[in-house]
């Protein structure tokens, strides 16, 4: 059946897709509502002050102007005034993503540098004590014009680890200062610091301003959310072995270091008190005066995974490295489609003992048009997931329907849903696979996406099926040799 299935039959475009996120709609949702809310709660509360000042006397609200009543045109100019206050945050906050201002170098003064530190705690604790929206001061920061510091990075080691990672080509642009461990000096993006067989790159947070992913060297929960992460920063980067094995090359050390630099640059990341400090924010398409876009940074790292082809001589560095760039693959903007499934190709054949990446794999070959490919990767990962015993939460099956509800017209939701079918199927016997396929099948009755698009329905059916007919596959070899021997 896969291999009659005509691609041409797909509806989603075959060469681009912006790739949203699969949380937008509700988000957009969410911030439409908040915005009908903040009106009706102006004129409600106009309303209010009208009928109170008219109790307490005041005639001339009853009083008309152009055939309405004083009083009605001061609720209508409550309105007007909220909506023109919305409009003109939403106005800062597109020139803020919008706008590259580069602003001037960091002055290499320690007297600026001490004033500038007491102007920002005083700056925010002012804002705060006024009541003003941080998130409109910071975003109206972000488009002015502004001393911006070069990325820094403190390192706490020294020796062969410390020059792996100061003379590789990442570490280009990067101002290294010697710092203890336990130092915490904010103008730092990241610390490097010894770790038991290696080194562990810690960037910098703070209790509002976390980071989304913990340790890039260390394997996740599985979760339909860090299986496609809305954000990919890391508070830590382990990169060790106990076993002694060698930590990796210098381009790949220094590509790392400098990559979880430039995630703690992430505008989720910074307070107002950063930005005052120097520490502006970067996009993921958009990088700010000499430091480039994450995705820029990214893709060179997912360069520098494909000069690796042996799984056997990975060093941790290229594994830490794997693991990123796969989830980034999986969850990044715009991208030749033919690149992206190139990359994770690469990746996939570095690191197919991890089955969150054999899961990316097969989304990103599904939204390729390479179905066959897809659902191949998906059963070797449902097989993985087996033998591991790896816990998966029960709740994947709410947020496969939020997906199939709200997810939005691209092919990246498609792969996503059939690799979220597999973590649904994970911790069910082979005997509930038909059940949990039939609620599957009535969650996209009303699945707004899937309306007339039989193939892609067709898709996800056959990941039921491809999963049930590899288990039974897998029963049978296990169980003939020993029904054999008893007969």
């Amino acid at each position: 059946m896969l291999a009659a299935m005509s691609h041409d039959r797909r509806t989603f475009s075959r060469t681009s897709d912006p790739f949203p996120d699969h949380t937008d709609a509700p988000a957009s949702h969410a911030a439409l509502l908040s915005a009908r809310a903040g009106t009706a709660g102006t004129v409600l509360a106009a309303c209010a002050c009208v009928a109170t000042a008219r109790y307490l006397g005041f005639e001339w609200l009853t009083q008309t102007s152009l055939g309405l009543p004083m009083g009605v045109w001061v609720v209508a100019l409550a309105g007007a005034w909220n909506g023109a206050v919305r409009a003109s945050r939403a106005r800062r906050l597109a020139a803020a993503r919008n706008t590259d201002h580069r602003g001037w170098n960091w002055p290499d003064s320690p007297l600026f540098s001490g004033l500038l530190k007491f102007g920002a705690r005083v700056a925010e604790r002012a804002s705060a004590l006024l009541g003003f929206d941080a998130g409109a001061v910071a975003a109206w920061h972000d488009s002015i014009a502004w001393p911006q510091r070069p990325l820094r990075v403190g390192l706490a080691i020294d020796g062969e680890p410390a020059n792996l990672i100061t003379r590789g080509p990442g570490a280009s642009g990067i101002e290294f200062v010697r710092r203890d461990a336990g130092d915490d000096d904010e103008s730092l993006d990241a610390m490097v610091i010894p770790a038991e067989g290696g080194v562990r790159v810690r960037t910098r947070a703070s209790g509002a301003h976390e980071a989304a992913w913990y340790d890039w060297g260390a394997e996740r929960p599985l979760s339909y959310l860090s299986l496609f992460p809305v954000r990919i920063d890391p508070e830590l980067v382990t990169i060790a072995d106990p076993r002694g094995v060698p930590m990796g090359s210098s381009a790949m050390m220094s590509g790392i270091v400098r990559a979880a630099a430039l995630f703690a640059r992430s505008a989720s990341r910074l307070s107002l008190h950063d930005r005052l400090m120097g520490r502006r924010p970067i996009g993921p398409s958009h990088g700010r005066g000499q430091l480039e876009s994450l995705d820029a940074c990214m893709e060179r790292l997912a360069e520098q995974t494909q000069t690796h082809t042996n799984p056997s001589e990975l060093s941790p560095a290229d594994r830490v490295a794997c693991r990123a760039v796969s989830a980034w693959l999986a969850t990044t903007g715009p991208i030749d489609q033919a690149r992206r499934l190139s990359l994770m190709e690469s990746v996939a054949k570095l690191i197919a003992d991890e089955p969150e990446t054999m899961l990316r794999l097969g989304a990103v070959r599904i939204a390729s048009m390479d179905d066959e490919g897809g659902i191949e990767a998906i059963v070797a990962s449902d097989r993985l997931l087996r033998q591991r015993q790896t816990h998966v939460s029960p709740e994947q099956a709410s947020m496969l329907s939020c997906e199939l509800e709200h997810g939005p017209y691209s092919p990246m939701t498609l792969g996503r849903v059939a690799a979220g079918i597999c973590l649904l199927c994970a911790s069910s016997p082979t005997e509930r696979l038909a059940y949990l396929r039939d609620d599957l099948l009535e969650d996209m009755r009303y699945s707004g996406w899937l309306v007339g698009r039989d193939t892609e329905r067709a898709v996800l059916i056959d990941v039921f099926r491809a999963i049930e007919r590899a288990r039974r596959g897998e029963s049978a070899r296990v169980t003939g040799p020993s029904n054999a021997k008893a007969a």
